[in-house]
């Protein structure tokens, strides 16, 4: 009966069993999708950032426009599960310069799991309505935030972006060449893109 259950009725059983607090409770066996079918989510945020010198002016930077694709695989499961598998490439850095100690591209991947609404976890993923979730990524001084919405002919639009917290001119995170904590500018976001499976 389940069998042909699509993004949109997935999400409408994540909405219809989820508080206003976002606190997803388990839908019940009547309303899961039989045989565990997956929603998968595929998409891309390109983002550039500069190293800062001084975490206090970002006026000067070290190494302008580095440029990063983030690839990701979201699968969406009829339990409330979600699971995450991201591929990090560094594509450029302006004029060539910056590559630090290591030469060349960088890239990196993280996997993980979660439920829709648990606050326990990095990575928290809120549900918006029946064709809209938002996942939330904070970070030292910032956040990252995805809204993912779902169009009636299925199609997906990412809106990406990146908040600094008040008070905080760079944000921290660590070089990927070396992994030493470092000050960057808030990523600006170059491209958004996401497909529906």
């Amino acid at each position: 009966m389940f069998k042909r259950w699509g993004i949109a009725q997935l999400l409408a059983v994540f909405w219809a069993t989820s508080s206003m607090q976002y606190c997803a409770a388990p839908a019940t066996a009547a309303e899961q999708p039989e045989g565990g079918k997956q929603t998968v989510i595929r998409g891309e945020i390109v983002e550039k950032h500069d190293l800062l010198s001084d975490a206090n002016d970002p006026s000067s930077p070290q190494t302008p426009d580095i440029e990063w694709s983030h690839a990701f695989t979201i699968s969406l499961s009829g339990k409330n599960q979600v699971s995450e598998v991201w591929n990090n490439t560094r594509l450029s850095v302006a004029g060539g310069r910056g590559f630090g100690r290591r030469r060349g591209p960088l890239a990196t991947q993280a996997e993980s799991n979660g439920s829709l609404g648990d606050t326990t976890r990095k990575v928290v993923w809120h549900i918006l309505g029946p064709k809209k979730l938002q996942r939330i990524l904070p970070g030292e001084h910032y956040l990252m935030i995805m809204d993912i919405e779902i169009g009636q002919d299925n199609t997906c639009r990412l809106d990406a972006k990146y908040l600094r917290q008040s008070g905080f001119v760079s944000i921290r995170m660590p070089r990927a060449d070396t992994g030493e904590m470092s000050n960057f500018s808030l990523p600006r976001v170059e491209k958004a893109s996401c497909t529906i499976e």
